[in-house]
């Protein structure tokens, strides 16, 4: 059978951001990954966790959303996901970015996932998550 995957990106009606629609079918249980690069010097946060950013340095989001701030701009984004711990740059994929902090969503196909990118008040509580 086929992997087909189909990604759509639409603006968010509310803000300065986008929603990523991604879908996969065909093969079951395929591990794969989806990578936001950020600021090495953001500080990132959920509600399970808060780190300093690094270059080099990754999290795998298990749920919820991420934020990451760099002086007054924070971007968030959310819901996360977290099917599997295959986040190594493996089955001939791209390595980590050394220059950057990696937040990592990982999936099995198939799957139908939405979240939201976007930029928001640095005071702002984060939304209420919808799966």
């Amino acid at each position: 059978p086929d992997l087909d995957f189909t990604l759509t990106v639409r603006e968010v009606p509310e803000g300065e951001g986008i929603e990523l629609h991604l879908q996969a079918e065909g093969w079951k249980g395929v591990p794969v990954r989806f990578e936001f690069g950020l600021n090495a010097d953001a500080w990132v946060e959920s509600e399970h966790f808060a780190a300093q950013g690094t270059p080099g340095g990754a999290v795998l989001a298990k749920d919820g959303t991420v934020r990451a701030r760099l002086g007054a701009d924070v971007l968030e984004l959310g819901p996360c996901f977290a099917e599997h711990r295959d986040i190594g740059g493996t089955y001939g994929s791209e390595g980590r970015s050394g220059d950057h902090f990696t937040v990592y969503c990982a999936a099995c196909t198939p799957f139908d996932r939405t979240m939201t990118v976007r930029r928001v008040p640095a005071g702002a509580r984060p939304r209420p998550e919808a799966r």
